[in-house]
C-alpha cells in the first residue's frame, strides 16, 4: 500500500473516531446548529472522503497498472483536506458558542481548502485514468 493511501486511511479512521465522539456528544448536550455541521463535516468529509481517497489511490494503480499521475498533488490534496477540515470545524465549536463576525468570516478559507483538496483528487485521477499507457492497456484487453 502506497504511504499517501496509508496517511488517507488511517486519518478518515481518526475521523471516524471524532465522529462517532461528536455524535454522542451531540446528542447527549443538544448543542447549536453549528455542532450538527461539524458533526457531518467530520462524518462526511473526514471518514468518508478520506477513505475513498485512500482506497481509490491504491486501487486506481492495482486496476490498470498505471502510477499515480501526480504523487505530489495526493500529497498536498492530503494537508489540505486534513488542515481545511480541522479548521473549518474548530471554528465552526467556536462560532457556536462566540457567534461573531470573524470567528465566522475565519472559515471561509478552511472550506475553500477543503474544496481545492476535492479538486486536486478529481484532476489527479482523471490525469492518471488518461494517461496514454492506460488508454493502449485497455484497448489490448478489449482485443
Amino acid at each position: 500500500m502506497s504511504k499517501i493511501s496509508r496517511r488517507f486511511i488511517i486519518a478518515g479512521t481518526i475521523y471516524f473516531a471524532v465522529g462517532i465522539t461528536s455524535g454522542v456528544i451531540g446528542s447527549i448536550i443538544h448543542g447549536p446548529e453549528h455542532l450538527r455541521t461539524v458533526h457531518a463535516h467530520i462524518n462526511l468529509l473526514g471518514f468518508v472522503a478520506m477513505i475513498l481517497y485512500g482506497i481509490v489511490y491504491w486501487a486506481i494503480p492495482h486496476a490498470t497498472g498505471q502510477k499515480i499521475k501526480s504523487p505530489y498533488l495526493a500529497n498536498v490534496q492530503f494537508w489540505l483536506a486534513n488542515i481545511g477540515l480541522i479548521g473549518f470545524s474548530l471554528l465552526n465549536v467556536v462560532y457556536a458558542f462566540i457567534m461573531i463576525a470573524p470567528v465566522r468570516y475565519a472559515i471561509g478559507p478552511f472550506a475553500a481548502m477543503e474544496a481545492l483538496s476535492g479538486y486536486l483528487f478529481v484532476y489527479n485521477i482523471i490525469a492518471t485514468l488518461r494517461q496514454k499507457r492506460f488508454v493502449h492497456a485497455v484497448n489490448k484487453r478489449a482485443a
